[in-house]
């Protein structure tokens, strides 16, 4: 992996293309080939899911596919999970550095899940196939899948609380292991994994699925490679790297130079309810930006420490999306730097635990990095999501069988109002291709009953998010178990509720709490980390996804959008007197001007006072 050390602790993350000019490639073959290679990782998503066998794979959609280059970068995406995708580079580069594309043999299927080889947590299981044609090594394809247990020491699919290394978090497979070796499976490999997970069965399926992605890929490329050659094709291919980067250059180059800092914090560690702090600064130098997280807590004694993978592969999601128009490739990232300390919560020291920091310490730091980028291009919305997962582990009563379940249904947050727009509900700019899970399948696969999954309302967080450009809501669920079970939370956001500018409001905290089936009484709370926590069937769990922050004070928002925030039920009657200064009247909820122009002068002057 491209890592030096710039001081004594320090590390820089780069990537890096040679200093020449690219290969001249026809300008339509050029356009063929790049949009050829999305449709094609499209197309391995469309196999693996189709064949998919867990929930959090085949209805939350928690996997994704990309192409590799001859060099192996990363060259062709389609519509999946930025954040993943950000980091398949680090596990292709850990696969290449200790096997060598040399070494790689048609047939051959690599499985990787080693964390300090690349990898992310051991939960990701990432398989690659290289692409020969003829002979000649033309790339890899790579489908990376969350699988729902890896034979850590509690059961669940979010990870042990009480982990203090990484050898208590399941079974890691380095880049050396071969699921195919030229064509034929590796029984032991396969008997070895299945024999230390709970759930073989459909686990066993879900690994099968990566696989038949990985060969379409190689059939299709293949094809390419027939059309227009190996040569044209691995020139298009170098091209499409240069491209991206230029373009990324040139968005980099229209912000102002100057430093951007931000932080925020990872609440808990599992051991304790301690904030960890991810600090950010940006520096935009002409076409080039560096990310510094040296302000950064050392890593923790729980299992949310990101490793270079996990860091830069959300510095590199945010940057995606920072410039959409860019091909999402390794060319993205060329113009980035980023620098941390090393034994820090954003680059660990080997073998510390690291289970949950994908979604805790990466959506910490992708918020900071996005809340730079809105500081520099403040047309960009506002965002300090969190992501929210609980995992069930029980004995099902209706097939006598043990289940495991990660529940993801309040993993979206509401999202951050903009300069011209208001926030969406429940989203997820990191994550933005998952879906949330369906009610009748996780009632029909687990013996869950729902009482409810819907954006917050108003009366749940009165006034979250109000601005003259309103920041979404987050989700709420509440459900009960139909039998014991133990539950595994994870959460953030807690305390630190997303940060609003020019007089709005911020959004809405998480809400997590363990409540009575029958009367909805609270009965006791769940920490933003723990595991282990026994639920009965006469108990519901009920959280709350944090909410997005607004932009501009809610007085000046048009009354008539506030009516209709009302009528859709975003805000109530009261909150849009309360906050916004709007007086709505009668069944029809009409806008008294008069009076409403009353109660802004009072409110304003109120404020003006505080």
């Amino acid at each position: 992996m491209p890592i030096e050390q710039i001081a004594e602790g320090v590390e820089r993350f780069f990537r890096w293309l040679p200093d020449e000019e690219p290969p001249r490639v026809d300008p339509i073959t050029f356009e063929i080939v790049k949009n050829r290679l999305d449709a094609v990782s499209n197309e391995m998503g469309a196999t693996v899911h189709s064949m998919a066998h867990s929930a959090v794979f085949a209805e939350v959609k928690d996997f994704s596919c990309a192409i590799f280059d001859h060099k192996a970068r990363m060259v062709g995406m389609g519509q999946f999970l930025p954040v993943h995708q950000g980091g398949m580079q680090t596990q292709v580069d850990g696969l290449v550095e200790v096997v060598g594309l040399e070494n790689m043999h048609e047939g051959d299927v690599f499985m990787h899940s080693d964390a300090f080889y690349g990898g992310t947590h051991a939960y990701d299981i990432v398989l690659c196939e290289p692409i020969i044609y003829r002979g000649e090594l033309l790339g890899l394809a790579g489908v990376l899948v969350h699988h729902i247990d890896v034979g850590n020491t509690q059961p669940g699919p979010t990870g042990w609380a009480g982990a203090i290394d990484i050898y208590q978090e399941g079974i890691r497979f380095p880049p050396t292991t071969k699921l195919f070796e030229r064509g034929k499976l590796n029984e032991q490999i396969l008997n070895i994994f299945l024999t230390n997970i709970r759930m073989p069965g459909p686990q066993r399926y879900d690994l099968m699925a990566q696989v038949g992605g990985c060969h379409i890929a190689v059939k299709r490329v293949c094809e390419l490679a027939d059309k227009y050659g190996p040569q044209v094709l691995k020139d298009a291919f170098t091209a499409i790297q240069y491209y991206s980067a230029r373009i990324v250059r040139q968005r980099i180059q229209e912000l102002p130079d100057g430093v951007y800092w931000s932080e925020d914090y990872v609440e808990g560690d599992g051991h304790t309810d301690d904030h960890f702090k991810v600090s950010c600064v940006m520096t935009v130098k002409g076409d080039l930006l560096t990310l510094d997280f040296t302000g950064s807590s050392k890593q923790a004694k729980g299992y949310i420490n990101a490793t270079w993978c996990i860091s830069s592969a959300n510095c590199y999601a945010a940057m995606m999306i920072f410039a959409p128009e860019a091909p999402k490739c390794y060319g993205n990232g060329v113009p980035v730097d980023i620098i941390a300390n090393k034994g820090s919560i954003v680059n660990p020291f080997p073998t510390a635990p690291m289970a949950v920091s994908t979604t805790e310490t990466g959506q910490v730091v992708f918020n900071t990095v996005w809340q730079c980028l809105t500081q520099a291009n403040p047309v960009s919305s506002l965002w300090g999501a969190a992501l929210s997962y609980q995992g069930l582990v029980g004995d099902d009563p209706r097939t006598k069988k043990k289940f495991i379940t990660l529940i993801m249904d309040a993993f979206l947050g509401g999202g951050g109002a903009r300069k011209t727009m208001d926030g969406w509900p429940a989203a997820s700019l990191k994550s933005s291709n998952a879906w949330l899970p369906n009610i009748e399948i996780n009632e029909a696969q687990y013996p869950l009953f729902y009482k409810y999954r819907r954006v917050c309302p108003d009366e749940s967080f009165p006034g979250s998010g109000a601005g003259t450009f309103r920041g979404g809501p987050g989700i709420e669920v509440e459900f009960s178990p139909l039998t014991d079970v133990i539950l595994g939370s994870m959460g953030n956001k807690f305390t630190h509720p997303v940060s609003s500018l020019f007089g709005a409001r911020p959004g809405h905290t998480t809400r997590a709490e363990i409540r009575d089936a029958s009367t909805g009484a609270f009965k006791k709370p769940i920490r933003p980390k723990m595991s282990g926590v026994p639920v009965s069937p006469e108990e519901s769990i009920y959280w709350a996804s944090p909410g997005g922050a607004g932009y501009g004070s809610p007085l000046e928002r048009d009354p008539e959008r506030v009516r209709e925030d009302v009528i859709d039920r975003f805000v109530s009657v009261e909150s849009a007197s309360k906050f916004y200064g709007v007086v709505l009247e009668g069944e029809t909820l009409e806008v008294d001007y008069e009076a409403t122009r009353e109660l802004r002068r009072s409110l304003a002057a109120e404020t003006s006072t505080e």
